[in-house]
């Protein structure tokens, strides 16, 4: 299986099935295997190499690559290995021989059926039991369609007409051909070689044919009128289910749905448009309205469910669900005809070239002349295969089921894939959410994130899919508990979304522009998503690390110089987030992206994920077969487990365990983080499961890794609020925004008012949207409200409604309102008269206090000036020598270690300052003064 990069094996009845080798190129093209005892081989034609492994072990055994071959097929040959006896050696089979349990037995190929002597084949028709039917001016001719793998293109032609032949529809299962010339449709049987007028027209310009209800509809551009003719009436009168339309051509049909598709020239603009409408008549509408010029060879694949048509040279398709992306550019050049069978395009301009393309491979693409014809007028498809007669409801929109129908009888059993359970209409799929202790896991191969749970049970691990919308290409996941939100990306689409768990929202956050999202991590103190960019377009050399505002969506480039940021993890309390690179190294940075270093510079083999245990302050990470651990500051590296076989992929830590997802396991590892010991019997491989990439674990009963700041009302932070180390902060604003001097606020953005009549806001209320915020009401007053208030979007205070900030504080029935209207006064800030008076009393005996004090000081510090003067200190650089002034900032003495006397020494070690007499002390080359010329002083009063 190429999509989920398996080779795998089961029963005969398809129970026990197994996957025996996963790939760890996810780009797996095995075009053929072989098994031979214990062994199973395959080639892979795109990496040109074939190769063994081991049917038990799913580990390669022997490989042989090509320098130029590609390897398409492959057989084992071992002449010791006994064959049993050939029965249909000698038979006499005409065409195709099959042993069975009865002996041999005879088969015609395709086109032919087995006469009465069982051995003998006689031709059912004159075409291709497989081919194109095409016309090449008045000759119906057909072609082998083969011509899809390389078979040349001889045309054999089955009937010349009196006309030429200008569109052909194919009824394959009763060996008839419907065709168009001039002005009337023509039935020829492929069997009998009869043909038969069917019913005059104007000029058609367009012919398809309905195999569920043997209709032939066709449109005509000079009446402007889609028509219908029932092939199983004995009347054949034909009816008018469209009309006014402006030139209707290229008539397709789904024959399922009952639904036609044509184009048509819009009556207002004049521009060509496709329409569609039903097989009665009814419900018609505009399917897609801007086209390019002169679109044409509308096509609709029903194995696809695709509508295609050509477009300014290219093949172009339009679906709104279908699991499909055309992996070419798929140039057409001039070519207007176009046909869809299995893989590929057929197409012509109308000489007498085929261009055949691959839907999905870019280098297949081949043109060839078909023989013996000078031009191709019209064609169509010739297989009883694509036009199936319905046996069951299944055959019909997969039986109205969502997702999967299980043929019984004429009836259709509808269930569901991995993850889902039916809902009790018994057609459509939903999910059963889980609500704690799981893991969420992405599934690369089938485009599904799932929620495993991690109960000890190996066989009872409850798996429930996120219902993310389909088509989708997720890499990266991460998990908030407090909405239920499921953040992922989608790496073809290149956006970050959020889907809510039990509900079928999804809402685009962001979308990185030519970055691969590789890893998502959650700050949980605000609820910004934190992201690795891995770049794919050529102008862009590093990869980064940004943050997504969770609430507003706006963005930050935090990092941009790292050359393969394959992983991020966080550890908002102590402020640091770890990344990968993939060159071989493991960083640190704070969150805001500041202090980048690097904590392993070498030594690493192949750095693939990265995950932090809050509990120890511990990273993990994997390198190739290795997982490894450290501290937060890269001290104490260790290997934690070994593991060769299982393509260790990535990781995360809950309680006690290392959790892994791995390339080869359809499972999830659990490693205890101490022992580093393989914890067995733990989860049964789900064989239903692609290859698991990233990981997140959430257990309820865990308390999630805040930081205390930016986890109350954002730090106070108006956008971002970015956690540091030692419980410090920064705030953030998105690119382009600068942030105001007050180093919380971006410019621009808006605030709620922070005034509240008769009582004010919390301390901590910042006011920004979506912050919340505590209110006290001033002495005489009431609350009106218990719990938080919230700043909405409209910039208004709420609690689940809107509230009036003049009615939050009420009077309290208590208190005389004069004395009430007094402390209010007081508390808004108002005073009295009286009250005014005395206090500027109170100021001007205290300026008078104040200039007494001041003289009197300076009086005291002229008597002790002389002393001053004497003063040399010793150990201050900022004091000049003797008889320069000193300056008064360096005599305060309250930091100062008073130097001590020594028992045994004559002098005081270095001591501070030195007190001189007249008679100046010489220095000592000690720096000691003698004992008895030393005099304490204190110096407490002189200070001012």
């Amino acid at each position: 299986d190429n999509y989920r990069n398996t080779l795998e094996m089961s029963d005969y009845d398809g129970m026990n099935r197994k996957v025996v080798y996963r790939s760890p190129n996810i780009y797996l093209q095995v075009s053929n295997i072989a098994v031979y005892k214990d062994v199973l081989c395959g080639s892979d034609y795109d990496e040109k190499f074939v190769f063994c492994v081991g049917i038990g072990t799913g580990q390669e055994s022997w490989r042989h690559e090509f320098s130029f071959e590609d390897p398409w097929g492959m057989t084992l040959l071992d002449s010791k290995v006994t064959t049993i006896s050939n029965p249909c050696k000698d038979n006499g089979c005409e065409h195709i021989c099959t042993n069975s349990e009865d002996g041999a037995v005879c088969h015609c190929k395709e086109g032919y059926t087995l006469n009465e002597d069982k051995k003998t084949c006689n031709a059912s028709h004159s075409a291709h039991g497989r081919g194109i039917i095409l016309s090449s001016g008045n000759n119906l001719c057909t072609v082998d369609i083969r011509v899809i793998t390389g078979v040349r293109p001889n045309a054999t032609c089955l009937l010349a007409w009196t006309s030429n032949i200008t569109h052909i529809a194919v009824a394959a299962n009763d060996s008839k051909v419907i065709f168009a010339a001039g002005d009337e449709l023509i039935l020829y049987d492929l069997v009998t070689g009869q043909n038969a007028s069917l019913v005059s027209t104007g000029k058609v310009s367009g012919l398809v044919y309905s195999w569920i209800g043997g209709d032939v509809f066709w449109s005509e551009s000079d009446t402007g009128k889609i028509k219908l003719l029932s092939l199983d009436s004995a009347t054949k009168t034909d009816y008018t289910i469209y009309s006014n339309l402006n030139n209707p051509r290229d008539l397709a049909i789904d024959p399922h749905n009952e639904k036609l598709f044509w184009i048509n020239t819009s009556p207002q603009s004049g521009a060509l448009q496709i329409e569609t409408g039903s097989f009665t008549g009814s419900d018609k509408k505009i399917f897609q309205s801007q086209l390019f010029i002169n679109p044409s060879g509308l096509f609709f694949d029903g194995g696809l469910k695709l509508l295609f048509w050509i477009s300014q040279q290219k093949l172009t398709y339009f679906s709104k669900s279908a699991n499909f992306h055309l992996n070419t550019d798929h140039l057409l050049n001039t070519d207007t005809k176009l046909l869809i069978y299995k893989d590929y395009s057929i197409s012509t301009k109308g000489d007498n070239q085929l261009t055949v393309y691959s839907l999905y491979d870019e280098n297949d693409k081949h043109q060839y002349t078909v023989d013996k014809i000078s031009d191709i007028t019209a064609f169509a498809l010739f297989d009883p295969d694509i036009q199936p007669k319905e046996n069951n409801k299944c055959d019909i929109d997969n039986g109205g089921c969502e997702q999967i129908c299980i043929p019984d009888g004429t009836q259709g059993v509808c269930e569901c894939g991995l993850g889902y359970v039916l809902e009790r209409d018994a057609h459509n799929c939903t999910t059963v959410a889980q609500s704690d202790m799981f893991a969420l896991a992405v599934d690369f191969n089938h485009g599904l994130i799932y929620q495993i749970s991690m109960n000890d049970n190996p066989k009872d691990k409850k798996v429930s899919a996120v219902d993310i919308p389909q088509p989708a290409d997720p890499l990266a996941t991460a998990y908030i508990p407090s909405t239920q939100s499921v953040i992922w990306a989608d790496y073809m689409d290149d956006h970050i979304l959020n889907t809510t768990l039990n509900t079928n929202i999804t809402e685009i956050l962001y979308s990185p522009v030519n970055y691969i999202v590789a890893s998502i991590a959650v700050d949980y103190s605000t609820g910004n998503i934190y992201y690795t960019g891995l770049p794919y377009s050529y102008y862009i050399q590093y990869s980064m690390i940004g943050v997504i505002h969770y609430n507003s969506h706006q963005h930050k480039t935090l990092m941009d110089n790292i050359q393969y940021a394959y992983s991020v993890a966080l550890h908002p309390p102590k402020g640091y987030m770890f990344w990968i690179d993939g060159a071989g190294m493991v960083g640190r940075a704070n969150m805001d992206g500041t202090d980048p270093l690097f904590l392993v510079a070498y030594g690493m083999t192949s750095a693939l994920a990265i995950a932090v245990d809050y509990k120890s302050d511990k990273v993990y990470y994997i390198d190739g077969e290795r997982i490894d651990y450290m501290n937060l500051d890269g001290g104490n590296r260790q290997t934690l487990h070994m593991n060769q076989v299982a393509g260790l992929s990535h990781l995360g830590v809950a309680g006690e365990y290392v959790y892994c997802t791995a390339a080869y396991k359809q499972e999830i590892l659990k490693i205890h983080k101490t022992t580093g010991l393989l914890v067995t019997d733990w989860m049964s491989p789900v064989t239903e499961l692609g290859r698991l990439e990233t990981i997140t674990l959430y257990d309820k009963s865990v308390a999630l890794p805040v930081h205390q700041k930016c986890s109350v009302n954002n730090g106070l932070c108006s956008t971002f609020c970015f956690p540091r180390p030692n419980n410090q902060r920064s705030c953030g604003c998105p690119e382009g925004v600068s942030l105001m001097a007050d180093q919380r606020t971006c410019s621009g953005v808006p605030k709620c008012s922070m005034a509240i009549k008769h009582g004010k806001l919390s301390d901590l209320c910042s006011g920004y949207v979506n912050s919340t915020c505590d209110y006290e009401c001033y002495p005489g007053y009431l609350k009106t409200l218990t719990g938080k208030l919230t700043c909405n979007d409209h910039l208004n205070w709420v609690q689940q409604t809107s509230v009036d900030v003049n009615m939050l504080c009420t009077p309290s029935p208590n208190v005389d309102p004069l004395h009430r209207k007094a402390e209010s006064q007081q508390s808004d800030g108002s005073i009295s008269s009286g009250t005014f008076a005395a206090t500027i009393i109170v100021i001007i005996i205290v300026f008078i206090v104040i200039i007494v004090i001041l003289v009197y000081v300076m009086y005291k510090r002229r008597i002790v000036t002389n002393m001053f003067s004497h003063a040399k200190f010793v150990n201050s650089p900022n004091v000049p020598d003797e008889g320069g002034p000193v300056d008064d900032r360096y005599t305060s003495i309250t930091d100062i270690n008073q130097p001590t006397a020594s028992a045994n020494a004559a002098g005081m070690e270095n001591p501070l300052y030195e007190v001189r007499n007249k008679t100046a002390v010489p220095d000592n080359k000690d720096n000691t003064l003698p004992e008895q010329e030393f005099r304490s002083v204190d110096m407490t009063a002189y200070k001012y």
